[in-house]
C-alpha cells in the first residue's frame, strides 16, 4: 500500500455519523431529531453548537453514552465509545454558566498492518445572558486530539505510536423567540487552531497539523402545539480552510502536504418531537448531507452516506429524573460498487438528565 493509500483510509474512515467529520448531532435528544438543535434546545450538550441555548434549559446535569457501531471491508465491528457530560447552571441577572464535554469526531480503522486512530475531545466553558425572549451564548473550546498512524510501508509514519495535540477556538450563538410558535437561532464556531502532531509531520499537511474546520448555521423550531416541535437547521462547515481536509492527495515530494480532498459540506436536519405523555416523548428526524469529498477523483467519493432517518426518545421517571435514547439504523452501503469497499454502521446512545 502506497501513501496516499493510507490517506485515501483515513478519509473512509473519517466519520462519526454522517456528516463528514463531525457527528449527525451534539446531545441524545437532538442525535433522535436528526441532529437539529440551534433553535431548539432541551439538554446541555445542544450548546455545543449554539451555547444561546443554555439560557432556556434551566438547571441541569446530563450524562450520555454515544456510541457508533461500524462495519466495513476495512473494519469489523468496530464500536466507538466516548462518555459526555454536560452541566448548565442559573447565575444571577438572567446569566447561565455551563460546562460541556464531549467528542467532537474519532474513528479508528485497522487492516492487517494499517492502523488508523482519531479521536477528538472537547471541553467547552459557557457562559449565556438572557434579556426577554432572546439569549446570547459564548463558548471557549478547548480540545484534546490523539492520533496514530501505523503501516510499515512508510518510515514516516512506522512504530511513531500515539501523538496528542491541544488546540483552542471558540463559539457565539443567538436564540430568540417571535411570537409564541417560532423560535430561531444561529450560530459560528471559529476553527479551533491545534498543536502539530509531530511524529506525523511527513505524513500529514502543514507539518502535522490536523485544525478543526470554523462552521456557522442557523436554525427555526415552530412550536405546532404545546405536544409538538418541528425543529429545522442549516450547518455549513469550512473544510477548506483547512489544508489536512482541503489539499490534494499526492505522491512523493509535496511542499503542500497531504490531504483528504474535501470540499465544504453543508448539512440540513429536519427534526420532529411529540410528547405521548407525561412520561414519554418521542422524536424522528431526517439528516442529509452531500459528502466533502464528493469531487475528488477517488473511488472513495461515495463513502459518506448523503442522508439518514433517525429516532429517539425520552422516559420520565418524574419531574427531575429522565432517560433518553436515540438510534440511527443501518442500511446505507457506502461504496458504489460490489468491486468497492462498502461500508454499514449503527449509532445508538443513551443519555441520563436531572434537573436541579
Amino acid at each position: 500500500m502506497k501513501l496516499s493509500g493510507l490517506i485515501l483510509l483515513i478519509m473512509s474512515n473519517a466519520v462519526w455519523a454522517i456528516n463528514g467529520f463531525i457527528p449527525h448531532g451534539f446531545g441524545i435528544k437532538a442525535k433522535g431529531m436528526g441532529g437539529a438543535s440551534i433553535a431548539y434546545q432541551e439538554e446541555t450538550h445542544g450548546a455545543s453548537w449554539n451555547p444561546a441555548g443554555l439560557a432556556f434549559i434551566g438547571n441541569r446535569f446530563d450524562f450520555e453514552e454515544p456510541d457508533r457501531q461500524a462495519d466495513n471491508d476495512f473494519n469489523q465491528k468496530q464500536y466507538f465509545i466516548m462518555p459526555e457530560l454536560g452541566l448548565n447552571v442559573i447565575l444571577k441577572h438572567k446569566m447561565n454558566l455551563g460546562l460541556l464535554v464531549y467528542g467532537n469526531a474519532g474513528m479508528h480503522s485497522h487492516q492487517s498492518e494499517t492502523e488508523i486512530d482519531l479521536s477528538q475531545l472537547f471541553f467547552a466553558p459557557t457562559l449565556t445572558k438572557r434579556f426577554g425572549k432572546h439569549a446570547f451564548g459564548i463558548s471557549l473550546n478547548m480540545a484534546y486530539q490523539r492520533f496514530l498512524a501505523k503501516e510499515n510501508f512508510a518510515d514516516t509514519v512506522s512504530d511513531q505510536g500515539y501523538d496528542y495535540s491541544m488546540g483552542v477556538g471558540g463559539s457565539i450563538g443567538w436564540q430568540g423567540q417571535f411570537a409564541d410558535e417560532i423560535t430561531l437561532g444561529a450560530f459560528y464556531r471559529s476553527r479551533t487552531s491545534m498543536d502539530k502532531l509531530n511524529a506525523y509531520k511527513g505524513l500529514l499537511a502543514e507539518n502535522g497539523e490536523i485544525d478543526v474546520p470554523s462552521a456557522f448555521g442557523v436554525g427555526v423550531a415552530f412550536h405546532a402545539s404545546s405536544k409538538t416541535v418541528l425543529a429545522f437547521d442549516v450547518i455549513r462547515v469550512k473544510y477548506s480552510d483547512v489544508k489536512a481536509f482541503s489539499n490534494p492527495l499526492h505522491e512523493g515530494d509535496n511542499k503542500l502536504g497531504m490531504g483528504f480532498s474535501w470540499n465544504n459540506e453543508t448539512i440540513y436536519k429536519l427534526g420532529l418531537s411529540y410528547k405521548y405523555n407525561d412520561r414519554l416523548t418521542l422524536r424522528t428526524g431526517l439528516n442529509y448531507s452531500q459528502s466533502p469529498n464528493a469531487g475528488s477523483e477517488n473511488f472513495f467519493n461515495q463513502l459518506i452516506a448523503e442522508k439518514q432517518v433517525t429516532l429517539g426518545g425520552t422516559w420520565h421517571f418524574d419531574k427531575r429524573s429522565e432517560m433518553s435514547v436515540f438510534y440511527l439504523p443501518s442500511g446505507e452501503n457506502f461504496g458504489s460498487s460490489e468491486a468497492e469497499p462498502g461500508m454499514y454502521q449503527n449509532s445508538f446512545g443513551v443519555s441520563y438528565g436531572w434537573h436541579f
